[in-house]
């Protein structure tokens, strides 16, 4: 082969090399959700846009989807309680979660809490990115216990059998003399 050729394939790979480094992908960020959050106080949490908005003690922002880990269901703030709840009406087992996100009563999913999105303070606004879990999730009780849930069945009294520790039947008491 020519020597000329040699150079010349040597160069258009390094074209091909470089153009390729070169080429932008489109940052996330501008598909990103916006919410302004001027004025929003430490340890409140509001609705926007379909996420829950908690700003932390110290200032931070959280951005959490409206779904229980557990069950899939949407969640609710409580106020007073200062709680994220999933309520019974909603499906819910009565899961509990502070504003940051962790689990507090369950129950919950193992190592899990709320799923927090990507998110960043952009000013007076916070960007977030719906599609991209960051924490929370975590593994769900074992699918046998779930489904035994889902069957309306008391699981603790299910299990209690199958671990042979049935509880004793009650004695029945004599019947009361009326007059």
């Amino acid at each position: 082969m020519p020597r000329g050729w040699v150079g010349a394939s040597v160069a258009a790979l390094a074209i091909v090399a470089v153009a390729g480094g070169m080429v932008s992908r489109p940052d996330p960020w501008d598909q990103a959700v916006v919410i302004p959050v001027i004025g929003q106080r430490p340890e409140t949490v509001r609705f926007e846009q379909g996420l829950w908005i908690a700003r932390q003690r110290d200032g931070e922002f959280y951005a959490f989807l409206n779904v229980d880990p557990h069950g899939h269901h949407p969640t609710a703030w409580d106020v007073q309680k200062g709680i994220f709840f999933a309520s019974f009406s909603s499906g819910g087992f009565g899961e509990g979660y502070a504003i940051d996100g962790s689990c507090i009563v369950g129950p919950c999913p193992v190592g899990g809490g709320l799923y927090r999105v990507a998110s960043k303070l952009d000013g007076n606004r916070l960007l977030a990115l719906p599609s991209d879990v960051v924490a929370g999730g975590g593994t769900t009780e074992p699918a046998w216990l779930f489904d035994l849930r889902q069957q309306g069945l008391d699981a603790r009294r299910q299990l209690a059998h199958d671990l042979g520790q049935d509880p004793k039947p009650a004695t029945p008491s004599a019947p009361s003399a009326r007059g």
